[in-house]
């Protein structure tokens, strides 16, 4: 599946993040979200529109949604691969869901 959004903003208290459902015949079967890395999300806002508003003070690793390893260390979540295209960024993921 594929499907074309804009960069997410960001609002208080979460990090930059969009919202996932997958359905199957008018059945949900998952919701989730996906996170970007904290670095693009901190160059995109550099760029208009975002740059009329100030950069999240609200990153990954404090998001209370995401989960942080049992170690204390890099949260663990949904993170698409990004890789550039022009002006454009494009997100790459799969997402496997097991029906029960």
């Amino acid at each position: 599946m594929e499907f074309l959004t804009i960069y997410p903003g960001w609002y208080n208290p979460r990090a930059v993040h969009v919202h996932v459902k997958v359905q199957l015949g008018g059945s949900e079967l998952l919701t989730t979200q996906l996170y970007f890395p904290d670095d693009l999300t901190d160059t995109i806002h550099q760029l208009e529109p975002y740059v009329a508003r100030h950069p999240t003070p609200f990153r990954n690793s404090n998001d209370f949604v995401m989960r942080v390893g049992p170690t204390g260390g890099d949260p663990v979540g949904v993170f698409p691969t990004m890789t550039a295209e022009g002006k454009t960024q494009v997100g790459t993921i799969t997402i496997g869901v097991e029906r029960t």
